[in-house]
């Protein structure tokens, strides 16, 4: 009685854990869209994803504007998508060079 138990916290416990890293494991998602990031801003926590989809008939582009941060999807057809990990917290921006208005606010705490 006491094995089983004991067996039994030991697969719920891993059950949570597992269910704890698939939804720490999902990527926080912008879209691209008429010659916009949206939403424009967004914050994250140290270690996490941002996923850029363009959701256009057009090309973009998302890129770092920041010192020190290296980001450049290149070309971006309509439906492709970029995974962007930040690892320090700050403050980063994002462009498009194919729309050079078009500007991210990301904020990691």
């Amino acid at each position: 009685m006491v094995r089983t138990r004991h067996a039994f916290l030991a697969c719920a416990s891993l059950s949570a854990l597992a269910c704890a890293a698939a939804f720490a494991a999902s990527p926080t998602v912008i879209s691209q869209e008429g010659r916009a990031f949206a939403p424009g801003a967004v914050t994250l926590k140290a270690g996490e994803t941002l996923r850029v989809v363009n959701d256009d008939r057009f090309v973009h582009n998302v890129h770092s504007k920041t010192d020190g941060f290296d980001v450049d999807s290149k070309v971006q057809r309509p439906g492709d998508e970029i995974d962007i990990y930040f690892r320090e917290r700050g403050y980063y921006e994002l462009g498009c060079y194919v729309h050079p208005k078009m500007k991210l606010e990301v904020t990691v705490e």
